[in-house]
């Protein structure tokens, strides 16, 4: 092949790229798709490896927002399998972490919990301690949902720790932090944590997470007793 006429499938290939990227973020997914499939196969055919794996993985979202689960799961293999070949360990965690997000979505908690478990053996093999908070937050968020409460603490606070510069994930981090040391009756934790999700969250001007913060602080208040504590949230909370 011609150097010339590579680089003109490789521009096209870009092109394409680019454009379904933006359909897909406007939330038409169905017009993406044979976008990103044109480009696919552009990329395919000068073996641009790089290209190819994101292209794919951009794919994903818009699959899965169609429903299109025959398709996004091998997808998602395929493009796993390609960042092997790459030997990158950091592209294939949060590759897992994302394919987690999404079995999650569809309320395939197994499914999400065997890739989060696979990301955390890669990560660890590989040295990737970059990535090992948002998979430890994230499979946190699985052991919550099975109320493993006391191991989910564990993890949350291992990601906690690993969020030093990230005050907007510490903030996610101790909002789980307070729900499950609530859920283990320790109070005192859970209100600390609670308080610090609400500060980080309203320092970050995020106001539909910060109400949602308060509307669990309100409740908790109310279930051991800290009535007026509970009232002045429910003021806040009032349109």
């Amino acid at each position: 092949m011609q150097i010339e006429q590579y680089e003109e499938i490789l521009a096209q290939g870009e092109a394409d790229c680019e454009q379904a990227l933006e359909l897909s973020r406007k939330g038409q997914a169905e017009l993406s798709i044979p976008l990103f499939e044109k480009a696919v196969n552009g990329f395919m055919e000068i073996d641009h490896q790089a290209w190819l794996n994101f292209t794919r993985h951009e794919m994903l979202a818009p699959l899965h927002a169609l429903g299109r689960k025959a398709e996004w799961v091998p997808l998602g293999r395929l493009i796993l399998e390609g960042y092997r070949a790459l030997e990158d360990a950091s592209a294939m965690c949060l590759l897992l972490t994302y394919l987690a997000h999404l079995h999650q979505e569809d309320q395939d908690d197994d499914q999400a919990l065997e890739a989060l478990r696979l990301a955390e053996a890669i990560a660890l093999s590989e040295r990737q301690a970059e990535v090992m908070p948002i998979i430890r937050g994230n499979l946190a968020v699985q052991l919550l949902l099975r109320e493993r409460y006391g191991d989910a603490v564990t993890l949350l606070l291992q990601a906690l720790d690993g969020y030093q510069e990230d005050a907007r994930e510490r903030s996610w981090l101790h909002e789980k932090l307070g729900f499950a040391y609530r859920e283990l009756y320790l109070l005192k934790q859970a209100e600390d944590h609670y308080l610090k999700a609400l500060e980080g969250y309203l320092a970050h001007q995020d106001q539909d997470l910060a109400y949602a913060v308060m509307a669990d602080l309100r409740d908790f208040y109310q279930q051991i007793g800290k009535t007026a504590e509970a009232a002045a949230l429910a003021k806040k909370l009032s349109p």
